[in-house]
């Protein structure tokens, strides 16, 4: 079955000299020298079944003093376009606003075995059209959210709709 990752976190070695010194520091402590790269990444997405995943820029400068910046994505993109799919972000405190006529979630940031049933419910009805997989890579190995999503009872079409048919229709192209 096609899978879709639509969040993945960019923590290059350039990634995350852009981010502030505590938050720096936390994850070095996590990861040391071994900091993801873009070929790391698509390993990871091979390893797991992953066909293509989002990659997310962070603009929360105004907040968080956080910042993973629109042009660092796209130059991994184009790096990967077959495999990589960049997503901007704009910090709304900027005074930037936009009209957001289709409202997704997705599931990252957690290892499957840890979201609450009532999530899992909640896809097989009222949000059946609007979840969508992330693994917040590297934070969530992909290999093992797949393999926890696979051990859950969950409908082939909801499966289906959570792996990679939502970001079809979400992200226009993407075939």
């Amino acid at each position: 079955m096609k899978v879709i990752d639509t969040h993945s976190q960019l923590w290059t070695a350039e990634a995350i000299k852009s981010m502030p010194e505590t938050m720096r520091e936390g994850y070095i402590q996590i990861f040391g020298d071994n900091l993801p790269t873009l070929e790391d990444t698509v390993n990871d997405m091979d390893a797991a079944g992953v066909e293509k995943s989002v990659l997310v820029a962070i603009d929360a400068e105004t907040v968080w003093d956080y910042r993973v910046s629109n042009e660092l994505v796209a130059e991994a993109v184009s790096a990967n376009p077959d495999r990589l799919i960049g997503f901007a972000s704009v910090d709304p405190h900027k005074g930037v606003t936009a009209r957001k006529e289709h409202v997704y979630f997705n599931i990252a940031g957690w290892a499957p075995v840890h979201i609450p049933k009532f999530v899992f419910n909640f896809m097989k009805g009222p949000v059946k059209e609007k979840a969508l997989l992330g693994s917040d890579y590297p934070l969530v190995s992909r290999q093992r959210i797949m393999a926890e999503l696979a051990d859950l009872d969950i409908d082939d079409d909801v499966r289906e709709r959570l792996y990679f048919k939502n970001a079809l229709e979400l992200i226009p192209g993407l075939e």
